[in-house]
Formats: structure tokens, sequence, C-alpha cells
């Protein structure tokens, strides 16, 4: 086991604890991919203020996926990350892939 997949595994098994470099502000990744980066509570937010705009629900997206409500509630807000609901998600909201919508989202909820 590599460095980057024993402090993801740490991370996973003390979520945020006192002195967790997990905590606020460091990146929570389940996989190695950076596209797949859970959102942060700003980002999913905004995320959120999109659907709303547009009248996306979130049994959209679990209808297009195949997903469960509560995997797609769990990766809007931020909790897990799925390609697969990103990537409905990013398509509803009429942006070309996940890493538009993620760096729109960084962006404008800094």
């Amino acid at each position: 086991m590599n460095a980057s997949h024993k402090f993801s595994f740490f991370c996973r098994l003390n979520p945020k604890p006192h002195g967790n470099p997990c905590k606020e502000g460091f990146m929570y990744y389940n996989t190695k991919s950076p596209s797949l980066q859970r959102l942060s509570r700003r980002e999913s937010d905004w995320v959120f203020y999109l659907m709303r705009q547009k009248g996306i629900k979130n049994a959209d997206i679990v209808r297009i996926t195949g997903t469960t409500s509560g995997l797609v509630s769990l990766v809007l807000n931020g909790k897990r990350s799925s390609l697969r609901v990103y990537s409905a998600t990013a398509k509803l909201l009429g942006y070309a892939d996940i890493d538009s919508l993620l760096s729109d989202a960084r962006r404008r909820a800094a």
C-alpha cells in the first residue's frame, strides 16, 4: 500500500478528528482520480443552487444513473464520490463534463 492509499484509508477510518489532516481545507480522495474528489460544502451548495435554478431534482439523476437516491444524496452532499452521478449531474446542468462543472463550482464558491 503506497502513501496516498494509507492516507485515504486513515481518513476514512478517522473522519475529521482534532489534529487530523483530513479536516476541512484538505482534499478528500477516495480514488486516485482528481476528478472524483468529493465536493466541499461550498461546491455542493453551488451545485444545489444550479439544480434549483434549472428545476432538476435528485430523482432525475437517479433515473438517469440507475443508482439509489441515497447514493445521489451522499455524492451531492460531499460524503461520497461517483463518476456516474457526477457525469449525469454535469450533463443535466449543461456542462460538457464533470471537470468543467467542478472547476466552475470551485471558482464560483471561492
